[in-house]
């Protein structure tokens, strides 16, 4: 059986290669405040990384913005936030 290699386009290819090299700074740090004992910090902090990943995309790469990616970037920034004040509170 010959398989056959489809080529990714240059843009796809850049985030794809951008994700890669951000995600073992992001993991590190990630498990780095396990370690220490920040473990209620975690959530939110990897949760946020979409809103990151949203945004560069659009401004970055020209993604097109619509109305669906602005309400789940904001309905993750809002989840984030309300975790956040409420671990604040609890703490």
């Amino acid at each position: 059986m010959a398989t056959t290699h489809k080529h990714i386009a240059a843009k796809p290819f850049t985030f794809l290669i951008l994700s890669g090299i951000a995600t073992g700074p992001i993991l590190a740090l990630l498990l780095s405040c396990v370690a220490n004992g920040a473990r209620l910090w975690v959530a939110p902090i990897d949760k946020n990384q979409c809103g990151y990943c949203y945004y560069f995309s659009v401004v970055l790469l020209g993604e097109p913005l619509s109305m669906k990616l602005v309400m789940g970037s904001l309905l993750i920034l809002s989840g984030v936030l309300i975790f956040t004040y409420k671990k604040k509170k609890t703490v």
